[in-house]
């Protein structure tokens, strides 16, 4: 199972105030997944403030199993991700992943949810705790 061809994957993060967007793109699998999330917990514009992830232009094929991973690799960095999550994403087949993620996220104390529209996503960021 893979992609053909190489991985092409990038990310800008934005500090904005309390807020820092992370825009993905690419072709995603559990490494670099992986990595992207170590990525992020260093990047000190990320750290300990709430997280617009807009994976919108994202092609994956993690499984269910590769998205609990992931989450372990989140957990592994509380400093980085002790802020809230908002998954921006598209209704597609990767949306129900976000979804596991989210679920996933929330039993391990993480406050994480996915959106399909930006403006939401936003104001549940700015909202009360």
């Amino acid at each position: 199972m893979g992609f053909p061809g190489p991985l092409m994957t990038s990310y800008t993060l934005l500090p904005l105030g309390e807020l820092a967007r992370v825009t993905v793109e690419g072709q995603f699998d559990l490494a670099s997944t992986q990595a992207l999330v170590l990525d992020i917990a260093r990047d000190a514009g990320a750290a300990g403030k709430n997280l617009l992830v807009d994976i919108r232009g994202v092609r994956s094929r993690l499984s269910f199993p590769d998205v609990y991973r992931v989450v372990q690799v989140v957990l592994e960095h509380p400093e980085a991700y002790s802020g809230r999550i908002a998954l921006l994403d598209d209704y597609n087949a990767q949306f129900e992943k976000a979804q596991f993620f989210e679920a996933s996220s929330s039993v391990a104390g993480i406050q994480a949810r996915t959106f399909l529209e930006e403006s939401e996503a936003i104001a549940w960021l700015h909202g009360p705790a």
